[in-house]
């Protein structure tokens, strides 16, 4: 439905027609299945993080891992199809890589990735200071350790789509 308005807002006349765009833009199909790959991802790695974090506490028993797990059990192989899925169409019809849907989801990887790398390393200098200024009694092997395992999974992930992204350009 076409709305009239007027050209001068002082103007009482109705002259010239306004279309209305939309707000909310709508994902694409493929768009659809990189969010739900962007979700299975995430929690593939927030399953393989706590499963290592754990391990490298010295945190083995069931109630710890039970949960971690889980999630991989469940997220590796959604992740897994989505992701084997999308790249058998990349490869039948390049332009989808450059589907705005896909880019979105990618780049958000991304970002979520370094932020998660950034403030790792920000807690990591922080926990150094706090040690060096006698005001922590916790072992910075510990937490260097858990620090490394998020710089790996996230790091790993932000390095993966970061030469995705760049790649072909």
């Amino acid at each position: 439905m076409e709305q009239l308005i007027p050209s001068n807002p002082a103007d009482t006349s109705v002259s010239e027609p306004v279309n209305p765009s939309a707000v909310v833009q709508v994902l694409s199909p493929m768009g659809v299945e990189y969010v739900f790959m962007t979700i299975s991802l995430f929690t593939a790695a927030g399953g393989l993080t706590a499963a290592l974090i754990a391990l490298v506490n010295g945190k083995m028993g069931f109630d710890v891992l039970a949960f971690p797990t889980a999630l991989l059990i469940v997220s590796v192989p959604v992740f897994a199809l989505l992701f084997l899925h999308a790249k058998k169409r990349e490869l039948g019809q390049p332009a989808l890589r450059q589907d705005p849907s896909k880019r979105r989801s990618t780049q958000f990887t991304q970002i979520v990735s370094f932020l998660v790398c950034l403030f790792t390393l920000v807690g990591l200098v922080s926990a150094i200071f706090m040690k060096l200024g006698g005001q922590s009694h916790d072992s910075l092997l510990h937490i260097a350790l858990d620090c490394l395992v998020l710089l790996v999974v996230f790091g790993g992930m932000l390095a993966y789509y970061w030469r995705d992204e760049h790649a072909g350009r």
